[in-house]
């Protein structure tokens, strides 16, 4: 009999709140079963690397899989805290399969699963409905061991205690970064997350002067009015102690906004301009495409366009752009929020990774953080995040289609209008992208007053 469940994977993974299903104990060990007979009917190695971040749900659910997985004679690596993409750096390095524990930017309530290939990359959406198909086809069997599985052909969890210290040194060898900071004061926000156990670490062996924020974590302050999401603390620290630099990651590390010497937050737009034209300067820019998003600013198309170089868009998710990234055979791509993918040196957003080539460059020309972005100038925008209960149903509401066809009406030629559903939280995002900010202001209020009045809670 096929066990019935709802569609499990979201953009990054499966999301939701821990200690509830699909993020319960029960269903979790059930993950880890099927995960280890999905690499058997792959012809996979049954090794699978287990990483996860700092909330208080963590080690349950690392827990929930590890026994799943030596349930059915699989063999979990455990990593303990470590970003998402030392995880993949390191499947791809020892060649099996891993899964990262992490909610990303989520707050604390939050926790999911994402699941690596052996190659480094996330799973495809081909592989998480194959995943789903056979956990469906024999979830009525999983958790009933038979025959040997009752015996002891199981599976032991082996620790890497040292897969943190092998993370820092990859990614120093990867941009020759020993000492490439040397004389650097910088301010550092791990968000009390999973890059606590690297980020000063990393930055300390480039030769930087780092001070720290956010490198207590207790399992709830993950995210907590820190990290990338909330840089207003970096910022103060930078200005304060005159520091010629601030970075921040969020809960996984996998985005990183930074902070130059002025206060100015650098968003992922900003970030990919100093990047791809610091490539395409020293001809190493072998092809003439970046890659982003829906919710890329205009003004970074219009500043490659300058330089002869091409931005294709995606739907909004790190997937997303590295699927089309390998598609075009692209270098980098990345997305406003501060993933970042520089297929050079990573197969996932790394915000260590960006955050130390972009101090590389600055290092290198001699010139302040702030003056990177010469060249780039970004379209005013306005963004607003409305928590619904179920966003594609209030997306779906013919009111609120109405207000967002007539602010795309009033846009035209002048802006852009993007609202969407997030894939990773109850939550529709709207942003409008134009010359005129109060018009932009005015009809981000109308939309996002309708989506309330559709959903039920209007103000």
């Amino acid at each position: 009999m096929n066990v019935v469940m709802p569609q499990l994977f979201g953009t990054d993974g499966i999301r939701g709140i821990a200690n509830k299903p699909p993020l319960d104990p029960t269903t979790v060990v059930r993950f880890g079963q099927c995960l280890v007979r999905f690499q058997k009917s792959r012809g996979l190695d049954q090794r699978t690397l287990l990483a996860r971040d700092t909330r208080i749900s963590g080690p349950m659910l690392e827990a929930a899989l590890v026994a799943g997985i030596c349930s059915e004679g699989g063999e979990p690596l455990l990593a303990g805290v470590l970003p998402t993409p030392a995880l993949a750096r390191m499947a791809s390095y020892v060649g099996c399969e891993g899964v990262v524990i992490s909610a990303s930017h989520n707050p604390w309530p939050y926790n999911g699963i994402k699941f690596v290939g052996a190659d480094g990359f996330k799973w495809s959406p081909r592989e998480e409905e194959d995943f789903e198909a056979l956990l469906r086809d024999v979830g009525q069997e999983l958790g009933v061991p038979t025959g040997s599985k009752l015996g002891g052909r199981v599976g032991s969890p082996q620790p890497l205690p040292h897969a943190a210290e092998w993370y820092v040194n990859s990614l120093l060898q990867a941009l020759d970064g020993a000492g490439s900071l040397s004389g650097l004061t910088i301010a550092v926000d791990c968000a009390n997350g999973a890059a606590v156990p690297v980020a000063v670490q990393l930055f300390q062996a480039c030769g930087a002067d780092v001070t720290t924020i956010g490198v207590a974590p207790d399992g709830y302050n993950i995210n907590d009015n820190c990290g990338s999401l909330f840089p207003e603390q970096l910022r103060n620290t930078v200005l304060e102690l005159g520091s010629d630099a601030g970075v921040a990651f969020d809960g996984d590390a996998d985005r990183v906004a930074l902070v130059d010497e002025r206060g100015s937050v650098l968003d992922g737009d900003q970030l990919l301009w100093i990047l791809a034209r610091d490539l395409d300067e020293r001809g190493a820019l072998k092809r003439r495409v970046v890659v982003g998003t829906v919710m890329s600013n205009f003004g970074l198309e219009r500043a490659l366009a300058r330089r002869g170089i091409q931005l294709l868009r995606t739907s909004v998710g790190d997937r997303f752009v590295v699927e089309q990234m390998r598609e075009v055979q692209a270098q980098l791509g990345g997305e406003p929020s501060g993933h970042i993918v520089w297929l050079d040196h990573a197969t996932t957003g790394d915000g260590l990774l960006t955050a130390l080539a972009v101090l590389q460059i600055a290092v290198a020309r001699q010139r302040p953080v702030s003056e990177l972005c010469s060249g780039l100038e970004l379209f005013p925008q306005v963004q607003v995040n409305v928590e619904v209960p179920n966003p594609r149903q209030t997306l779906a509401d013919d009111a609120v289609q109405r207000v967002v066809e007539a602010a795309r009406q009033a846009l035209q030629g002048v802006g852009r209008l993007v609202v969407r559903a997030s894939g990773t939280e109850p939550v529709i995002r709207i942003l409008l992208e134009g010359e005129n900010p109060s018009a932009l202001q005015l009809w981000s209020e109308r939309i996002a007053s309708q989506v309330r009045l559709a959903s039920g809670k209007a103000d």
